[in-house]
């Protein structure tokens, strides 16, 4: 879904499907570090339930770290397995709306919760 430019980005729209990965390209100068166009992806589930995922990816700080491949530079779809499944009602999750923050920008994610 690359619509932005038109009102936003409503979930409540017929693009996004109840339990299907929808990939939203936010333009403006978003781009992945090989200059790719970003994008990230939404799960729509309950409205009142949400999970923010941060896809992996690695980590560059310089020259060196980029050209041996320690992070990724290419936007990558997150299969959505496991603890992401909208089909699996073992999962805890499977009936939020999820947002994945998808991974190619060479920088980290790290946190304790």
């Amino acid at each position: 879904y690359n619509d932005l430019a038109a009102g936003g980005c409503p979930i409540s729209g017929p693009q996004f499907a109840v339990g299907q990965s929808t990939q939203v390209y936010p333009g403006g100068s978003t781009a992945c570090l090989d200059s790719d166009e970003y994008f990230f992806q939404v799960v729509k589930g309950r409205l009142d339930k949400l999970m923010v995922f941060f896809q992996g990816g690695g980590a560059c700080w310089n020259k060196l770290s980029y050209d041996a491949d320690l992070c990724q530079t290419e936007v990558e779809a997150q299969s959505m397995t496991g603890i992401l499944s909208s089909s699996n009602i073992a999962n805890p999750y499977w009936d939020y709306t999820k947002v994945v923050v998808t991974y190619c920008s060479g920088d980290m994610h790290a946190g304790n919760t």
